[in-house]
């Protein structure tokens, strides 16, 4: 497993993608996947066609599953509505970073949800903010391939790691 969120009731959505594996692929498995497990310990593979899923993050409403991916040849955010039962539907790309990523380093990786409901999702240069339609509405510039962020308990600083730094910005 690479990176969680949990929702309400106690499921567990995670991604397992392929780094440090053989032919690209998770070891054990043969994929590279989204899987669930439910608070009576039963996974399920929910999606196994994203070459390389990393961050994952619930909406505010829990309704909405957003995966970053981190495919040099495919770098999207995808968002899913999560079913009744768990199970993901209707998938989509909410943003595509193809083009981000020809001027600057890095790939999508880690995202967070921010009270807004706005997407807070690292990318090629630093961390983009992306509204849940789609819509990109600012950048946090790293100059660097930026692995993960997450804010402090009353959502007022922004922190970000890169390869070699931990950075905090207060946000507005």
């Amino acid at each position: 497993p690479n990176d969680l969120d949990m929702d309400m009731t106690g499921n567990i959505y995670f991604t397992d993608p392929p780094y440090g594996q053989p032919e690209n692929k998770t070891g054990e498995i043969g994929i590279n996947g989204v899987f669930r497990v439910n608070p009576k310990k039963e996974v399920t593979l929910l999606i196994d066609s994203l070459t390389m899923p990393n961050g994952i993050a619930l909406s505010l409403n829990q309704k909405t599953v957003y995966i970053n991916q981190s495919d040099p040849n495919n770098p999207v955010l995808y968002s899913y509505d999560i079913a009744a039962d768990g199970s993901l539907k209707n998938g989509k790309v909410l943003f595509d970073f193809l083009a981000l990523s020809k001027n600057a380093k890095g790939l999508p990786d880690g995202l967070k949800i921010h009270k807004s409901g706005n997407i807070f999702a690292t990318g090629p240069g630093g961390v983009h903010v992306i509204s849940p339609q789609g819509k990109h509405l600012a950048f946090f510039k790293t100059g660097k391939s930026t692995a993960n962020c997450t804010f402090d308990k009353d959502q007022k600083y922004l922190y970000m790691t890169t390869t070699d730094m931990l950075i905090r910005v207060r946000l507005k």
